[in-house]
């Protein structure tokens, strides 16, 4: 955990963020960096006001990442698109929509027809691209007609 610390050199006083960590079950600083004065500071961060914010967005990637990996291990993909007939629709393959659908449902998702509101805010959606919706529609022609 990160935390402020108080240096006094020569008089002055520096403000550094210091990271610890227990070594051996004693406590150790890891990591510093080096942030000025209070007066330095006070001043960056005054001058970084009017500078527009930068926009993060969080997602949950550790389920996501196993299956994806448990998946590349049992080449999943490979052998359900080995076994299905192939249509020529642009996008995923059945074995893609099917990991998309397994995946969606560990994920809380309920239906064919939430798979794409979740897909949007996932960490899928920075690995995957295609040029086609995530409608239910989609989904079974993709899927179930396929195996017919």
């Amino acid at each position: 955990m990160s935390s402020l610390k108080k240096k006094i050199i020569k008089g002055h006083i520096y403000w550094y963020a210091v990271e610890m960590a227990r070594i051996n079950g004693k406590p150790k600083q890891v990591w510093q960096m080096y942030l000025g004065t209070a007066e330095k500071i006070i001043e960056v961060m005054k001058g970084s006001e009017d500078k527009p914010y930068a926009r993060f967005k969080s997602f949950q990637y550790g389920k996501i990442a196993a299956m994806l990996q448990i998946s590349e291990e049992l080449k999943f993909i490979e052998i359900v698109n080995k076994h299905t007939a192939k249509k020529s629709i642009a996008g995923l393959t059945v074995g893609e929509y099917l990991l998309l659908d397994i995946i969606g449902k560990s994920s809380s998702v309920s239906s064919e027809n939430g798979l794409e509101e979740w897909f949007k805010n996932s960490a899928l959606s920075i690995l995957w691209k295609f040029p086609h919706k995530l409608s239910c529609q989609n989904f079974l022609n993709k899927t179930i007609y396929p195996l017919s």
